[in-house]
């Protein structure tokens, strides 16, 4: 089997199995830049997944939950971990990020870890989700989702923080903490 690594670039920062021991390397990728622009439909219910309940637990809002992607943006890079990853975690990843398509950017990153890098972009459906709900004033960002994915730069370091902030757009919807459910 051929060595495979994925870019984590937003909530994956802290991806790993338990007993993962080792600290993620770090590295760029290359004319991208991160942005808010991927959405589920929170009313919705699809098997094995998930949906959000407001704060206090009492309601299911309907609203577009927005999370994070990247963009082909040249001249721009975002900062991210290397997490190697064998056949099985990488077919668990493609489940749980289902709203991603899986492409190679072995190319484009400033390191190179042997093998093939795979990075988790935006689908088509799921950016549209997010046009949707912006258009509607539905569209949101789960605080405790951003406040998890800088928890995980900041594990890196302030300066792994801060170059996160740098080259990340900020939101163009609303910023609420909502309950995660995960779904059966």
């Amino acid at each position: 089997m051929a060595e495979q690594h994925v870019f984590g670039y937003g909530s994956l920062s802290s991806y790993g199995p338990a007993g993962r021991s080792a600290r993620p390397r770090t590295c760029r990728l290359r004319d991208h830049r991160r942005t808010w622009n991927v959405a589920m439909d929170n009313t919705v219910d699809v098997p094995h997944y998930k949906h959000y309940l407001s704060d206090d637990g009492a309601s299911r809002p309907a609203v577009f939950v927005t999370f994070l992607n990247v963009l082909a943006t040249p001249g721009s890079a975002v900062n991210g971990v290397l997490l190697p990853v064998g056949d099985g975690e990488l077919r668990a990843l493609d489940r749980r990020e289902r709203s991603y398509e899986r492409v190679d950017v072995t190319e484009l990153l400033d390191a190179r870890p042997g093998g093939r890098v795979w990075c988790y972009t935006g689908g088509a459906a799921a950016r549209e989700r997010f046009e949707r709900g912006l258009a509607r004033g539905t569209a949101l960002v789960d605080a405790r989702y951003r406040d998890a994915v800088r928890a995980g730069f900041a594990a890196l370091g302030a300066e792994a923080l801060a170059e996160f902030d740098a080259s990340t757009d900020a939101p163009r919807c609303p910023i609420e903490p909502l309950r995660r459910v995960d779904l059966p």
